[in-house]
């Protein structure tokens, strides 16, 4: 071979090895451009997690709302059984009183299952769901501040941005995003579910094949790796560990960290991932004002099972009531279709004016107007009181008639005659019979029969006008419900066939005056006249 045949092959061995070299050093330098675990997360991986905690911010504090919206349902339930308590307490007489009293009881009962319910199943569901959102929350800020603070002015950075430059907080801004990592706001008064939804946690990164999450050849973070050289571990590498309750796993060598996947409910471990896993269950299980135990259902009375058990109760004294039965008890009271009636009591009920003093009112006051509930406890305790006192006064005037009717009466007069025995003047001052003739000392004192009848049938000192029509004369219903006579206000009959007696319970079934039962039902406050009517 020649020379110059051998200097081409020389100078063409040497282009060879300088290639090889060059590749080599390409190949080197290209390495890092891979996302490996000592460099920072970029904003695709960490902004999700911020804006996370910003809406986790607000959940604990939406979650005590939904609670006080439902206990302001339930305060007006009890603030409209006050209400109807006083109209029916107010106005006795009114032929409207008897289902004022029902409606009372109803929003009572409705009030108290309320409480129930927000106390038992409410207030537990929205309290786990404050916990346990609040909890995560502290969890990934924790990750996140502790990744933040990790950096220096060259070479260090746990949180870089997308130009691979380290990220900066401002105020409220970590670089250009809001990340507080502040406590949960007790005053915020609804959430989003932008990031926490039914599905998941729907925004998150996940995964490890997506090189976009680390980067590449930029700022180092050796808490992204347990490596012996790039990473936390001394002279040997440690275990895989986690961040943020398992989201972050970071691995033993020097590669990219791994993202678990939340974006599905499904995948999220209960065990792994615990704190995601609660969380998510739990703010999905905020409950609202919403909810049956919250609605004013006398809008359809006929479908509200509580009511027809209210009615059955205290009707027919039984809960095991069913249409048409119960039906035509509700029908006497509101008509039908029943929300009429009621809004037109509601109506009636809310422009009922109270006097001034009542209650310690001020100045007199619609029931509309009057929310405290202390003054409406008031003002339904003094009319209350009213009515006692109008139940003892009519107690006494019955009482006395009764005394007078037991002194009258053949029986009674008869004692008391024969008590006069042999004592003319006595005798004859009780308006008996004397039967010794002159003799002042000796002799049998006898009824007179024409005067005690005659007394029987005259009303009893102390009765009101127009009382005791004698309905004990008629021994059946029929001819007691036929009685003659001008029947009271509001009843459809003089007497009625009674064997019940509110206050007293079950009594001997006969012909009473229904103006008796009625007084005395309205004194005792339970029905009015309009409902004393629905038993005749």
């Amino acid at each position: 071979m020649g020379t110059r045949a051998k200097h081409r092959e020389k100078k063409a061995e040497t282009l060879s090895q300088r290639l090889t070299k060059l590749a080599a050093l390409a190949i080197f330098l290209a390495a890092p451009a891979e996302a490996a675990a000592h460099f920072g997360l970029l904003p695709v991986t960490w902004n999700p997690m911020c804006r996370l905690s910003e809406e986790l911010h607000d959940i604990a504090g939406s979650a005590a709302h939904k609670a006080q919206d439902a206990a302001k349902e339930a305060e007006k339930m009890t603030l409209a059984a006050k209400r109807f308590g006083i109209f029916a307490a107010k106005n006795t007489q009114d032929e409207q009183s008897a289902a004022a009293r029902f409606l009372r009881l109803h929003f009572e009962i409705k009030a108290a299952a309320a409480l129930e319910h927000l106390a038992n199943t409410l207030m537990p569901a929205n309290f786990k769901a404050a916990a346990q959102s609040s909890y995560l929350k502290g969890r990934i800020d924790e990750t996140l501040k502790t990744l933040e603070g990790i950096t220096s002015a060259t070479n260090n950075g746990c949180l870089v941005t997308a130009t691979t430059s380290a990220t900066t907080r401002r105020e409220d801004n970590l670089g250009d995003h809001k990340c507080r990592l502040s406590p949960p706001d007790l005053k915020a008064a609804d959430h989003q579910s932008a990031e926490l939804g039914p599905s998941g946690y729907t925004k998150l990164k996940k995964g490890n094949s997506d090189e976009t999450a680390q980067a590449a050849n930029t700022f180092n973070c050796r808490l992204l790796s347990g490596e012996e050289n790039n990473g936390i571990g001394a002279t040997e590498a440690t275990t895989a560990f986690t961040l943020a309750d398992g989201y972050i796993s970071v691995p033993t060598t020097d590669t990219a960290v791994t993202l678990t996947d939340l974006t599905s409910a499904s995948s999220i471990s209960s065990t792994k991932n615990k704190a995601w896993a609660s969380a998510h269950t739990a703010v999905q299980g905020i409950l609202t004002k919403d909810e049956a135990a919250y609605k004013n259902t006398t809008a359809a009375l006929k479908g509200d099972a509580s009511f027809s058990d209210l009615l059955g109760r205290i009707l027919l004294g039984t809960s095991a009531v069913a249409e048409p039965t119960v039906g035509n008890a509700r029908t006497n009271l509101f008509g039908e279709p029943t929300k009429t009636k009621v809004d037109d009591l509601s109506k009636l009920v809310d422009e009922t004016e109270i006097p001034k003093g009542i209650g310690g009112l001020a100045k007199p006051t619609k029931l509309k107007d009057i929310s405290n509930i202390n003054e409406l406890t008031a003002i339904l305790g003094y009319y209350e009181f009213e009515d006692a006192k109008e139940l003892n006064n009519l107690k006494q005037k019955l009482d006395a008639v009764e005394k007078e009717k037991q002194k009258n009466s053949p029986q009674e007069k008869q004692k008391e005659c024969e008590a006069h025995k042999n004592n003319k003047k006595d005798c004859e001052n009780a308006k008996c019979i004397w039967k010794g003739g002159d003799s002042e000392s000796k002799g049998d004192c006898e009824v007179n029969t024409t005067k005690v009848a005659e007394q029987a049938k005259q009303p009893a000192t102390g009765a009101a006008s127009g009382a005791d029509p004698n309905c004990g004369q008629y021994t059946d219903p029929d001819t007691c419900a036929k009685a003659p006579g001008k029947p009271k206000e509001g009843k459809k009959s003089v007497c009625g066939w009674i064997d019940y007696i509110e206050g007293q319970g079950k009594v001997e079934a006969k012909c009473r005056d229904s103006s008796f039962l009625l007084n005395k039902k309205l004194a005792l406050s339970v029905v009015s006249a309009a409902f004393v009517a629905l038993l005749f």
